[in-house]
């Protein structure tokens, strides 16, 4: 019995002590790691630089430096380490140290402005970002965060206007809510010279809304004389980080044969991993349109034929012979112009955490015409988010939501156009009761209800993972859903 007691309490102290043993390493893996805090100024000034993105390279941990430069980023596994600060239009600088278990390191860097970018990176079609130098293709990049800072943007359209050298942007017809036709390749392709427009890696079709042709617009596709619309104008230019085009001819073996016509790759804005305050950016903007170009001026002589028919040329009666009258009915008429209006509010939030970020978003854009008939309303919700929940894993999620409330006015060569009837009236003539308008006084031409509302939903995710340095595997699937209702009314 004694033998056997002395067996029992050496088998349990053995156990004992494998589970302690077993618990050490574990204990001292979950304290393997700290803190990196540092500071990052300006070479030349010395002044704190905030928003650089500072990173661990090798992992997904890093931070945006504050309103002082600093910045903290944690749970960096002890060692050797490389930190890496990089800013748009300065050099990266890495800087090598050796964390602490348990403790804080510091890390100092000071960044020169860079004059040229050698080594810029893009979105291609294959699973990573490549250098644009490696490229065949030819690569224009916009930085579209802060072109949309330092001015107004009012769509997509207008930040490729001039800004994309070889990229044609054919005029609309002016009204609110029409779009301009993008033509990146020019137009002999037979297959058509339309581009692909990828959102966040997601095929993003940009086609007419469904909406009625407005009457009077003359042949199809002609976007310089009739009103066309693009889904490309539903994005808010605000929720926009920068925009990659893709007009060489090799873009057809990244994205497929509907790349002939080229390529247009937006990425939109992300919240940054690592401990930082959450951003808040409010904006409103408010403007007037008026009618700016010279609207039709028309004449008529009071001559004896027209003095005899006093109720066909009331103008003209109590007038002498020969009398020029002169109106201007666009002008004249208070129905026919109005002073347009521009309005837009955006409200964003961005943040993130040691293995998380986030991107929020919320946009309303009213325009209202010069014409009583027309308005473009545009409302929209964003959300992007990352989760890396180990360092070979991470996953992001993005959604949007769109509603638009589109309305055309009558085309300028239609008879039931103001611009028509303007340059067909005669002063002091009654026909069908148009005073001095030749087809159509306003009353009836406003009654044109050409209207279109769309609701579209896009949802994106791509999942990450690299089970080791050398070898990264990544799977994007995506939803872009379009729901329209079009109505038109002519009038009575």
């Amino acid at each position: 019995m004694l033998v056997r007691a002395l067996a029992l309490r050496t088998a349990a102290l053995l156990i004992a002590g494998g589970a302690l043993v077993a618990a050490v390493p574990e204990a001292l893996f979950a304290q393997a790691t700290g803190t990196i805090r540092g500071r990052v100024v300006e070479t030349r000034t010395q002044r704190p630089m905030s928003d650089v993105r500072v990173t661990v390279t090798g992992t997904r941990l890093g931070a945006l430096t504050g309103a002082t430069g600093e910045f903290v980023i944690s749970n960096v596994p002890a060692g050797s380490r490389v930190v890496r600060a990089q800013f748009i239009g300065y050099r990266a600088v890495d800087q090598t140290v050796d964390v602490p278990v348990g403790n804080v390191v510091r890390a100092e860097f000071a960044l020169d402005a860079a004059a040229i970018q050698l080594s810029e990176i893009v979105v291609t079609g294959s699973p990573v970002a490549a250098e644009r130098r490696t490229l065949g293709n030819a690569v224009t990049t916009l930085d579209v965060a802060e072109l949309s800072s330092k001015s107004t943007v009012a769509n997509v359209t207008e930040l490729l206007q001039s800004k994309t050298p070889g990229v044609q942007i054919l005029p609309n017809s002016g009204a609110p809510g029409t779009a301009s036709e993008i033509r990146v390749r020019g137009a002999g392709s037979l297959s058509g010279y339309a581009p692909v427009v990828f959102i966040d890696g997601i095929r993003y079709n940009i086609e007419s809304l469904g909406n009625f042709n407005p009457t009077g617009a003359g042949l199809a596709g002609q976007a310089q004389s009739s009103q066309v619309t693009s889904a490309l104008n539903f994005i808010s230019p605000n929720d926009i980080e920068s925009i990659e085009v893709i007009k060489g001819p090799a873009a057809a073996t990244l994205y497929g044969a509907e790349a002939a016509g080229g390529v247009i790759q937006i990425i939109t804005k992300k919240g940054t991993r690592g401990e930082q305050s959450v951003r808040w950016t409010a904006r409103y903007e408010r403007g007037e349109s008026d009618w700016h170009l010279a609207s039709p001026v028309n004449y008529t002589t009071c001559d004896a034929a027209k003095m005899a028919l006093p109720n066909s040329w009331p103008g003209c009666v109590g007038r002498q012979l020969n009398e020029i009258l002169v109106d201007e009915p666009m002008r004249r008429d208070p129905n026919a112009l109005r002073a347009g209006t521009v309005e837009k509010m955006s409200l964003s939030l961005r943040g993130g955490g040691d293995r998380y970020s986030y991107y929020l978003s919320g946009d309303r854009d009213d325009e209202q015409g010069v014409f009583f008939n027309s308005f473009n309303t545009r409302k929209s919700l964003r959300g992007n988010f990352t989760l890396a929940p180990s360092d070979e894993v991470d996953v992001q999620v993005m959604t949007g939501y769109i509603r638009g409330d589109l309305r055309l006015p009558y085309q300028d060569e239609s008879a039931g156009s103001l611009l028509l009837s303007a340059t067909r009236g005669r002063p002091g003539n009654v026909v069908q009761d148009t005073s001095g308008w030749g087809t159509i006084r306003p009353e009836r031409s406003n009654l044109y209800n050409n209207t279109t509302r769309s609701d579209r939903f896009t949802l994106g995710s791509t999942v990450t993972y690299r089970p080791v340095t050398w070898f990264t595997n990544r799977l994007t699937a995506g939803l872009d859903f379009t729901s329209s209702l079009a109505q038109l009314v002519s009038g009575p």
